[in-house]
């Protein structure tokens, strides 16, 4: 191992003069193992590297079935690990991963959420000491929104102190500030939708509310997809908020229905595993935040379509209370102004 890479070195005597010459092959850029990991059932090599033009190192679970396997050279290489196309030399490389390195034990999450008594943020980032190292094996599409920009003291005295007063903006704070909580106290997950016809701050009030832990402008996933793509979502926000874009934004009625039910119904569909049986099912709560023109029963029957009975009753439709305190501004829209600024320069410190 080198700082440019790993080598295979073959030592070999020279015919004639007996001197031992050193064949050194390249078998990839630099990669180091760091442990061993488990989930409930599979073995896994936790590895590090530091892909080109990065400046944090990437730390990856693969599968101890992949290592030396066509999967696992393409995670590898797509995650920017240049890795010799010679067969010879990769068996080679298999067998200095699966011997080298540290065997400390890691614990595989495949949600976010309350682990191994630490709390994983839905980039990955591990809030508090967990009792064994753990890592986040999938990722949000919103991982880049969850970062850090002011202290917690600097959100109260600019977001929360002009959200104070007004009911809808402070319902959504207290619905996000509860996200963490209902894995710890054994709670089912909800979500609370806000709606209103006019544009009367719908998306200035999910805003205040998901600026607890990101910047609220990239946190926001949308109600259109698959069933497997929010379901992958929605284990990645697990104990956590996961804010939501506004209903009637091009979003299919049926779509979102499906969505919704997936998504407060806390487990995903049953598939079929590769090599035979069936996959572990994803398992979730979370709270989510969202806004539209209309409650989602009446968008949904839009469609022609009616809600199944319990589809959405873990779904509070609560119309949007308009800002009245204004504190120092002169009017609603000074107010929405001055929001924004607020929670773009004062966000995720508190939700940490």
């Amino acid at each position: 191992s080198r700082e440019d890479g790993i080598y295979w070195v073959s030592p070999r005597a020279d015919s004639q003069s007996g001197e031992i010459i050193n064949n050194e092959s390249w078998l990839c850029s630099p990669l180091s193992v760091i442990g061993t990991g488990r989930d409930d059932k599979d073995q896994y090599l936790i590895l590090r590297w530091l892909s080109f033009g990065s400046e944090t190192p990437t730390t990856a679970a693969i599968p101890l079935a992949d290592i030396g396997e066509r999967e696992g050279w393409r995670t590898l290489k797509a995650g920017g690990v240049n890795v010799t196309t010679k067969s010879s030399l990769r068996a080679i490389l298999a067998d200095w991963l699966q011997r080298s390195g540290s065997r400390e034990l890691w614990r595989v999450a495949h949600a976010t959420g309350w682990q191994c008594g630490a709390y994983i943020m839905p980039d990955g980032e591990i809030i508090g000491t967990p009792e064994n190292p753990v890592l986040f094996s999938g990722r949000s599409s919103a991982a880049a929104g969850y970062t850090v920009s002011g202290s917690a003291k600097s959100w109260r005295d600019n977001v929360a102190r002009l959200a104070f007063g007004n009911y809808s903006m402070m319902t959504g704070i207290g619905a996000a500030l509860a996200a963490p909580l209902i894995g710890l106290v054994g709670a089912d997950g909800f979500g609370i939708h806000f709606y209103e016809q006019s544009s009367a701050g719908k998306t200035t009030t999910a805003n205040v509310a998901s600026s607890l832990y990101g910047n609220p402008d990239l946190l926001r996933l949308t109600w259109y997809g698959t069933a497997l793509g929010l379901a992958n979502e929605a284990a990645a926000h697990n104990d956590g908020l996961m804010p939501l874009d506004e209903v009637g934004q091009g979003a299919d009625p049926v779509s979102v229905s499906q969505s919704a039910y997936a998504l407060f119904n806390g487990v995903g569909k049953l598939q079929g595993a590769k090599d035979g049986g069936n996959r572990d099912l994803k398992r979730w709560r979370t709270v989510a935040i969202s806004t539209g023109e209309m409650d989602l029963e009446t968008f949904i029957a839009t469609s022609g379509r009616k809600t199944k009975a319990g589809q959405l009753v873990r779904l509070l439709n609560i119309p949007l209370s308009k800002a009245v305190r204004f504190h120092d501004y002169q009017n609603g829209k000074q107010h929405a102004d001055a929001l924004k600024d607020a929670y773009q320069h004062h966000h995720g410190a508190s939700g940490r």
